[in-house]
């Protein structure tokens, strides 16, 4: 006698229970095969301190601009930072009221924001590191949060 022939059911059920367990080690060889993720490299201590710079002085600016009349007149001047990002000081120029451009400058000591000469002659005017070349990446920071 002739063994019967399984049902529709049963072969359905054994091809689905094969294509998981291809499926599932096709996976395993997937996510064994690209490793672990890459681990940054840490930073030197120069990378550090420039960091702690740049921040400083991108706070300056967005706290610069804000306060501004027509944030779009800004145009810097100067941007400083002392060596541990500390202080941060701006040599700039904005529209004001008339649509006259004026000089001005800011001090940031920490979160606080000053705008006199005294500021300035006692923060600013001893070591400094020009960090000029970072307002493209602070304006691009003030663009994207403050939209």
């Amino acid at each position: 006698m002739a063994e019967p022939q399984p049902t529709t059911k049963r072969r359905f059920r054994k091809r689905w229970i094969l294509y998981g367990l291809l499926g599932g080690m096709a996976w395993y060889m997937y996510i064994n095969a690209t490793g672990p993720a890459p681990v940054a490299a840490a930073k030197t201590p120069e990378q550090l301190a420039n960091d702690k710079r740049e921040n400083a002085t991108t706070e300056l600016y967005i706290k610069v601009r804000q306060s501004m009349k027509d944030p779009n007149s800004l145009e810097v001047d100067e941007l400083l930072a002392n060596d541990d990002g500390s202080v941060a000081c701006m040599r700039y120029r904005g529209r004001n009221s008339f649509n006259a451009l004026n000089r001005e400058i800011a001090v940031a000591v920490g979160p606080a924001l000053t705008r006199t000469d005294e500021a300035w002659k006692k923060h600013c005017t001893g070591e400094m590191v020009d960090m000029t070349w970072s307002v493209r990446n602070a304006e691009a920071v003030y663009n994207l949060y403050s939209r």
